[in-house]
């Protein structure tokens, strides 16, 4: 009863503001986030002689998101595009010719970080990030032109690049530091209602807020 109640409203106000609802893939779609009675959510609802299927994962602002918010196939679908960007890049960047390894540092935050840590204060923890550590290193190594394995560590070091959880965590303290100073900002109580209701990835952000500005 609600759910078609819900249904017409939204109908009655598309049709009063002549507005047309895209109902395609990744446009209009519904979705369940840690729904653990899967069999009361109907598989598809109709709206304006339209249907709306149920999925598992959509597309929000260019970050995939999952039922269960594990954002492995967002993590996929960035691992996808940092290789592809990543061959491109290799073939400019050889031990004997080529790019430096200044240029090489250079191009990476260019190309690479910019689709690595688009978002990645939602989707980036360390459950979803082995292959993109992987691949990580083995620019690394590239870039400094070491023939056999060297830790990671050391090839950070040589490079100048903080590693990758440190960037996505300072990245994380500069946007809920940016939150967090604007009362007004539409997302301050959001940041509050989580924070009341104890949720654990708030809180690892918080913390680390916490632990900056105890260091500053």
């Amino acid at each position: 009863f609600y759910l078609n109640l819900a249904m017409d409203s939204i109908e009655y106000w598309t049709s009063c503001w002549r507005m047309v609802i895209n109902c395609n893939k990744n446009k209009t779609e519904i979705i369940c986030f840690n729904c653990y009675d899967h069999a009361g959510v109907p598989t598809s609802f109709n709206l304006g002689g339209k249907t709306i299927q149920l999925t598992d994962q959509t597309r929000v602002l260019g970050v995939i998101l999952d039922s269960k918010l594990t954002f492995k196939q967002h993590s996929k679908y960035v691992y996808n595009n940092l290789v592809y960007r990543w061959v491109c890049m290799s073939r400019y960047a050889n031990r004997n010719w080529g790019m430096n390894q200044v240029v090489i540092v250079r191009v990476t935050k260019t190309i690479l970080f910019s689709t690595l840590f688009y978002g990645s204060t939602i989707w980036m923890n360390n459950s979803n990030m082995s292959d993109i550590n992987k691949l990580w290193y083995r620019v690394s190594k590239a870039a400094v032109g070491a023939v056999f394995n060297v830790h990671g560590a050391i090839l950070e070091v040589i490079l100048g690049v903080p590693p990758l959880q440190t960037m996505g965590r300072v990245i994380s303290i500069k946007h809920y530091l940016k939150v967090l100073h604007d009362s007004d900002d539409i997302h301050f109580d959001f940041v509050r209602t989580q924070l009341d209701e104890m949720n654990p990835t708030v809180l690892f952000h918080l913390r680390d807020v916490q632990k900056f500005l105890i260091w500053k």
